[in-house]
């Protein structure tokens, strides 16, 4: 049976292993909240933390 693939692209706030590279991704989402006006479409997978960040910036947002 394959293993389940490990990849930094995914990572948890409640898994303290991936801890560094979560506030590395959620330091990108704040940077990207100061850049955002208008409408954002977040098409991302996952838990929605980054959509979480940017909509307050956004007059609209999507996911």
């Amino acid at each position: 049976m394959a293993s389940k693939l490990q990849t930094a692209e995914r990572v948890s706030h409640a898994d303290q292993s991936d801890n560094y590279v979560f506030q590395r991704s959620l330091l990108a989402y704040h940077r990207a909240a100061e850049l955002v006006n208008g409408t954002v479409l977040e098409i991302g997978t996952g838990s929605g933390y980054g959509i979480d960040v940017i909509a307050p910036s956004a007059t609209r947002f999507m996911t």
